[in-house]
């Protein structure tokens, strides 16, 4: 098999303005961190539509219904007002 790894050439902050692609440890941190959270919080609700799974289902349906007629209520006044 053959070789295809090639020299990285080190280059400097200061020669060379523009984006760096680097991650320091504050950047590493917030990765962890953000991940902890969401992976957090899809646990959680997991565990709840699993213990509760009718009552997510009654107010998913709840909130999708009250969005769709509010979406039409709010075409229908912007089209009567003519500024669509």
């Amino acid at each position: 098999m053959a070789d295809t790894t090639h020299p990285v050439q080190q280059r400097t902050a200061m020669a060379e303005p523009g984006f760096v692609r680097a991650i320091g440890l504050f950047d590493g941190t917030m990765i962890v961190v953000g991940s902890m959270i969401g992976s957090g919080i899809f646990i959680v609700a997991a565990d709840i539509a699993r213990q509760f799974w009718i009552e997510v289902i009654a107010i998913a349906s709840f909130t999708g219904q009250l969005s769709w007629r509010l979406n039409l209520n709010a075409g229908r006044r912007q089209s009567a007002a003519g500024t669509c």
